[in-house]
């Protein structure tokens, strides 16, 4: 199926997990080239318009980022992308038309050291 706007009705799931976990389009552990991964990639998204990845991590920082993210979540650390921005109004609103149309939320981490 081809991506639907923001404001369309969320289309019925097509696939879902088989009994060995998600079945990937593309696993980038299997690719040692970039460029050949996103061909791949591409090609997948010309055939489908969507394309399933796999990350090339392991499952222990697959699972660390997801629980951090579930406790960013609990702990009410999301909100609209532009809070806190010094954005006027017309700014706000164009960023939100342009990036994050479908972000209504979100959490903004700080850099890393």
């Amino acid at each position: 199926r081809r991506q639907r706007g923001p404001s369309a009705p969320p289309g019925r799931i097509l696939q879902g997990p088989g009994a060995n976990g998600n079945d990937f389009d593309v696993r980038m552990s299997e690719v040692r080239d970039r460029k050949v991964a996103a061909i791949r990639v591409v090609e997948v998204l010309k055939r489908r318009g969507v394309c399933t990845v796999e990350a090339n991590a392991p499952c222990n920082v697959l699972m660390s980022a997801f629980e951090e993210g579930e406790g960013l979540w609990r702990s009410g650390a999301f909100a609209p992308p532009m809070q806190d921005m010094e954005a006027s109004p017309l700014e706000e609103e164009l960023w939100k038309r342009i990036l994050y149309q479908d972000e209504p939320e979100a959490s903004w981490l700080p850099g890393g050291g």
